[in-house]
Formats: C-alpha cells, structure tokens, sequence
C-alpha cells in the first residue's frame, strides 16, 4: 500500500443523480433497506465509507421527486448508514467514514436537520459562496471553481495523473 491514508469512498447522488432519494427512503424500513445496500457496497469492495450528496431533501433541485418529509428521512438515512456501518467496523476492526455535501443556503437549512446529521458524519464539506468544489470520477474529470451562485467560473483540465501501483 503506497498510502495507506488514502480513504476511498462510493458517493450517492449529485445535482443530476438525486431524483429519487425522496423515494428511495420515505419509510424506516425503505431507508434501512437502502443504508444496508450501501453498506454491503462497502464491505464487499473493501472501501471506506460513503457519501451522500443529496441535492436537496425537501426541495425541487434539479426537478426531483421531493415531501415535507425530506427533512426527517434525510436525518434517518444518515443515522442508519453510521449505525451499520459502525456494526461493520465491530467485525472488521475498520473505522468507516460517512460524509455529505451540505448546502450553504439558508433554504437548505430550513429542509435538514444539520444539527442532528453532523452527529452521524465525518467532514461535512459544506459549499458556501467562493468556495471550491473538488469531484473526481476519473481521471478525465476537471477540477472546477465555482463562484458564490455556483457557476463555473474556470476548470483545470490538464491534470497529471500517473499509474497506481497494484
């Protein structure tokens, strides 16, 4: 292992990819199914956590199926996903990470229970006007900087990459 700092994780959702998270845990028992599925991602593959961006519990995102409720199931799916994955790390000796990509908007918290959540998670990445939101999903994936109304203002494409030993 060249570095065994390096945490990988699976990452759920995005702008794009969040349409159904209102279905996927509307009931304890939906929310648990998905937090197991997760979790068997995880231990089958050896990773170290995952992440859930999902944008956004109780409101339209990118045209996203959306309730009141949001606010409570995106807590639930937090609080089973560390619960499980903690059960995991009993039998595996691993601790596994959970994180989240938070929205800075005030809207964002009005529809979450950020208090609550950041008691399941480790590094909530909260985005906030000027900040720099970093996402690779593969190497061809550019680094971009996003401005205080998240627009791409510039991307770094040229990025060097190199073989990771096996």
């Amino acid at each position: 292992v060249q570095n065994p700092d390096l945490k990988i994780v699976i990452s759920v959702g995005r702008w794009t990819w969040s349409k159904h998270f209102s279905d996927a845990v509307p009931t304890d028992t939906a929310t648990r199914n998905f937090a197991y599925s997760a979790v068997d991602i995880v231990a089958r593959y050896g990773i170290d956590g995952i992440d859930i961006d999902w944008e956004y519990p109780g409101m339209m995102g990118d045209s996203n199926v959306y309730r009141p409720e949001d606010k409570e199931h995106y807590t639930n799916l937090f609080k089973d996903l560390r619960q499980m994955l903690d059960a995991l790390g009993r039998v595996t000796g691993k601790t596994y990470l959970v994180t989240t990509a938070a929205g800075g908007s005030a809207e964002f918290k009005e529809h979450t229970q950020m208090n609550l959540v950041q008691l399941y998670t480790d590094y909530p990445i909260r985005r906030v006007p000027g900040s720099i939101a970093f996402y690779a999903f593969g190497f061809s994936t550019p680094l971009v900087h996003l401005d205080g109304d998240f627009n791409l203002i510039s991307k770094h494409s040229k990025l060097k990459t190199r073989k990771i030993p096996t």
